[in-house]
């Protein structure tokens, strides 16, 4: 009898053993998966954060790009005012008698003297 009570204790050391064995893989197995879910979150995130870093990179790139697209076509604008104002300038220049060209050179004169005068010269 007490060699059966031995090989009964022994068999549930086995047993819990086994148990106890089975039970930390099992834990080791639930470890192995959390950490791959991290590693596939963490890999998202980081995914997720360069494709918003680069949605403004864009962004910023395109508004930059509009900016300077104004900027050329008031440029354009001031420029194609200054030619108009220049070419009717000319003709109505090509218009004035002799003595209109001179009064207008005279009058010019007279303003610079006045722009002259207010600056302290």
């Amino acid at each position: 009898e007490a060699f059966l009570a031995k090989q009964h204790a022994t068999l549930e050391a086995e047993r819990a053993a086994a148990i106890a064995k089975k039970n930390e893989e099992k834990k080791q197995e639930a470890l192995k998966k959390q950490e791959i879910e991290k590693k596939r979150i963490d890999g998202m995130r980081k995914r997720d954060q360069e494709q918003e870093a680069a949605r403004k990179a864009k962004y910023d790139y395109e508004q930059e790009a509009n900016k300077l697209s104004k900027l050329k076509i008031q440029k354009e604008r001031e420029e194609n005012e200054i030619r108009i104002k220049k070419e009717l300038f000319e003709e109505k220049w090509n218009n004035f008698t002799d003595e209109e060209k001179m009064l207008y050179k005279i009058q010019e004169k007279e303003n610079e003297v006045i722009e002259l005068s207010k600056k302290g010269f």
